[in-house]
Order: C-alpha cells, then sequence, then structure tokens
C-alpha cells in the first residue's frame, strides 16, 4: 500500500516483506518521490494498492497544518503534544 501527499512524497507505505530495489536511486525529499516508488514497484512487479491522499508533517507549514485540521484522523497522541506545545508558546512572553 501507498498513501501519496500532497507535496509528491507519501506519508506511507507498507510492505510484507523487505524490497532492497524500491528504495534504491530514488530522488528523495523532491516532489517526485511517490510517482517514482510507484514507478519502481511497477518495474520489480509489486501490486501497490493506493490509498487515499493525505499530507506528511515535515515542516513548520505542515504542522501548523495539522495543528489546524479538526478533520480526518483523531491521533489523540499527536493533539496532545500540539496541545501542550500550544500552552507553552502561550506561557512564553514575546
Amino acid at each position: 500500500m501507498l498513501g501519496a501527499c500532497d507535496d509528491g512524497g507519501y506519508y506511507i507505505l507498507g510492505l510484507k516483506r523487505a524490497h532492497a530495489r524500491l528504495f534504491a536511486d530514488i530522488a528523495w525529499s523532491t516532489d517526485t518521490v511517490a510517482a517514482a516508488t510507484r514507478a519502481r514497484a511497477r518495474e520489480i512487479g509489486l501490486d501497490l494498492v493506493a490509498l487515499e491522499p493525505w499530507y506528511d508533517v515535515d515542516d513548520a507549514a505542515s504542522l501548523a497544518r495539522l495543528s489546524a485540521d479538526g478533520t480526518g484522523y483523531a491521533a489523540p497522541a499527536t493533539r496532545a503534544v500540539l496541545a501542550r506545545l500550544a500552552e507553552t508558546s502561550e506561557a512564553v512572553p514575546a
């Protein structure tokens, strides 16, 4: 299974066993990672189940997006951390 992100990467990749070739020579940290991974999976004969597109949290902008997002997976542990971070930032004088 592969869940592609709106930034061209992916948020999850599930495999039943290791396939080192799937990850070889991929241009990481680019907007083509998910597409290249899908192409590689076809090349080595893997069937992929595509999950709904989502977003990953890998920078300040996507963290802010997650913090403001009231839809989707509840992620209670993540929400608790975000709440603690918000409390901490409110307690620090500017």
